[in-house]
Parts: C-alpha cells; structure tokens; sequence
C-alpha cells in the first residue's frame, strides 16, 4: 500500500527532495530569464568564438544595466567541470561579474602518461586562457580543496588580500543549499562582508525535475542526501560530525 502511494507520487516527491536541495540567491537587477535567453544564445552558436559578437549585439549586457561602482568575482566551485564552467563563463559574458575564480581542487593524477591526462585545475585554465576573459586561481591552504569547506575558508583567505564586494557562487543545482549555506556559514565567522549570492548551473541531462530518472543524476542528488544532514549536524555542534 505504501510501496503503490509512493510509486504513484513519485515525481512529485522526487521534486520536493530535488527543490530541498536547490538554493538561489540572485543579485539586486538580476533578469532570470534574460540571462537564460542569453546562454541559450551562447549554448547554440556552436563556436565559443562567437561569444564575444553575442555580448556585443546583446541588449542584455548594456552598461546601463548594471552597476560599475563596485567589482563582482563568479566563482566556480570545483567539480562538474563541464556545467559550472559554461554557466560562470555565460554570467561573465552576460555581465554579472568582472571576474571568474576558479579554486584549487586536489590533483588525484598522479601519471599522467605522458601529459595526455590533466587535472581538473588544468582543463579549467586552459579553457579559460582560451576565452580570454578574466579570471584568477584561489590558492588552495593545503594540497588542494578538498570539500566546500575547505573552499570556503580558501577564499576567505583570498579575499583578507582582495577587496571584492559581490561573490556569486557557480555549483550544480544539486550542491546549491549545502555550497550556500556552507560559505555563508564560514563568511559570517570570518567576518567577511563580501556579499554571496549564488547562481545554480542546470545539467542538459536532468534537473529537479527529471533528476530521478537517469543514472547519473540518481546518483548525485542521492548521494547529497548525506553530505548535507552531515552539513546540518555539524551546524548543530554535534560532537563527532565532520562535513564536507
């Protein structure tokens, strides 16, 4: 009886849980569906050469549109290499921020054979010296982040040296909650008054919708389930917890 209520309303709880996980925070001005309209224009030029003619034919990115006073970084988190890298490269040509960062994840290769493997850093560089846009690599504390919180507390440590007002967050809509809440957490702690807002990237396979119907999105909104009560306990100060 049970098993047949949950079959029947299994999309609708497979959304619940999917939209529990979501978090958007968007900056003052920001047009949601212009941006949207914008990287759809960017996703079906094909050429990433053409990026740089939609910026300039694209209303969108008119000055008057948003503020010049104050200096706005997009950060990328690390991981999913592909989606956060095309939505922090369609917010910088959009216009949301001066800036691209990048953090340091640790380097797991340890043969490349031959250089024909490169780090996840590496592909990340490459792409973006590539686009010529602007952007800047957090040093990592250690070995190279390894958790949100250990990019969270590389980029407080980045900006004690670098005056930025507003950080808008780069992850998958999966990670959204735990990434925002984690940075915002260790912001407060730290005293940073660096404004944090955050953008989800969407996933051309799944989204909080269809997420339970492929392999692979399965597999990462399932495994967010820990990660994130992980998150919550240790929010709580429960004795023992250690999250990532």
């Amino acid at each position: 009886m049970i098993f047949g209520i949950v079959f029947y309303f299994r999309d609708n709880i497979a959304f619940c849980y999917a939209n529990f996980l979501y978090k958007e925070v968007l900056p003052n001005g920001f047009d949601k569906a212009e941006f949207s309209d914008f990287k759809n224009k960017m996703e079906s030029s094909k050429e990433l050469d053409k990026i740089r003619e939609i910026r300039q034919i694209s209303k969108i990115v008119d000055s008057k549109k948003r503020e010049t006073s104050y200096k706005s970084a997009i950060l990328m988190l690390g991981g999913m290499l592909e989606n956060r890298l095309f939505q922090a490269v369609s917010l910088y040509y959009y216009g949301a921020g001066d800036l691209i960062l990048i953090t340091e994840p640790r380097n797991y290769i340890h043969n490349d054979f031959g250089g024909s493997l490169q780090s996840e850093l590496s592909q990340a560089t490459k792409a973006l010296q590539y686009l010529k846009v602007n952007f800047s690599i957090i040093p990592s504390l250690k070995n190279g982040a390894q958790s949100t919180r250990d990019e969270a507390f590389d980029t407080i440590d980045f900006l004690k040296n670098n005056e930025i007002e507003n950080i808008i967050l780069v992850t998958d809509e999966f990670h959204s909650k735990r990434a925002y809440e984690t940075f915002r957490r260790e912001f407060k702690k730290a005293n940073i008054s660096t404004n944090l807002f955050i953008i989800p990237a969407s996933n051309k396979f799944y989204n909080i919708h269809t997420w339970h119907k492929d392999e692979s999105g399965l597999i990462n909104y399932t495994l967010e389930l820990p990660k994130i009560i992980m998150f919550y306990l240790k929010s709580y100060k429960i004795s023992g917890v250690t999250e990532h």
